[in-house]
C-alpha cells in the first residue's frame, strides 16, 4: 500500500487488527443482542472459552506463519543464486513497483521488479526480468539505461538475481 502525504501513516495502528477483536468479542457482542451461544456455556465448562481464544489466535496466526515461511524460502533461493550463479552485467530497460516496502531502521527499501536485457559473458542476450529491494539513496542506479550486476542460474537463464 502506498503512503499518501497527510493521510493516516501513523505506525502502530490498530486497524488491521479491530476483525480480530470483533472476532474475539463475537460471543459477548451476540449475548448482548440476546442471542446465547457460548456464553451460557463459559459458567459451567471453562474449558470452552480457552479453546475459543486459541482458536482465534491459530486462525489469526496461521496465515502468517505460512506468509512468513513463502518469504524465507525465496529469500533463501536468492542467497543461494547470488552464491553459486553466473555473474553477468544487465542493463535495465524497465523498471516497476511492486508495491511492497520495506523499512529497516531508517532505511526504506522500495521492491521493483526489473526488467533486464542480461548480457552473459559469452553468452546471446537475452531479457529477463527480477524482483529486487532497492534502497530510496540507491533509486538512481536503478533507472532505465543503467547497468548492474546480476548472478544467472546455470540451471534456468530466467532466474536471475541482482548482486549486492
Amino acid at each position: 500500500m502506498e503512503r499518501i502525504p497527510g493521510k493516516n501513516t501513523a505506525k502502530g495502528s490498530l486497524m488491521p487488527h479491530i476483525p480480530f477483536f470483533i472476532w474475539l468479542a463475537a460471543p459477548w457482542i451476540l449475548e448482548l443482542a440476546g442471542l446465547n451461544l457460548i456464553t451460557g456455556y463459559i459458567d459451567k465448562y471453562p474449558v470452552i472459552l480457552f479453546v475459543y481464544i486459541i482458536g482465534c489466535v491459530v486462525l489469526v496466526l496461521l496465515p502468517v506463519v505460512f506468509i512468513v515461511m513463502r518469504i524465507a524460502k525465496k529469500e533463501a533461493a536468492v542467497r543461494m543464486l547470488r552464491s553459486s550463479g553466473l555473474a553477468a552485467d544487465a542493463e535495465i530497460i524497465g523498471i516497476e513497483k511492486t508495491g511492497t516496502n520495506i523499512t529497516v531502521g531508517n532505511d526504506e527499501q522500495l521492491g521493483v521488479l526489473l526488467e533486464l536485457k542480461i548480457n552473459p559473458q559469452g553468452g546471446k542476450q537475452y531479457i529477463a526480468s527480477a524482483e529486487h529491494y532497492v534502497s530510496i539513496i540507491d533509486i538512481p542506479r536503478f533507472q532505465p539505461g543503467c547497468t548492474i550486476q546480476v548472478k544467472i542460474n546455470p540451471a534456468d537463464i530466467m532466474d536471475v538475481a541482482v548482486d549486492e
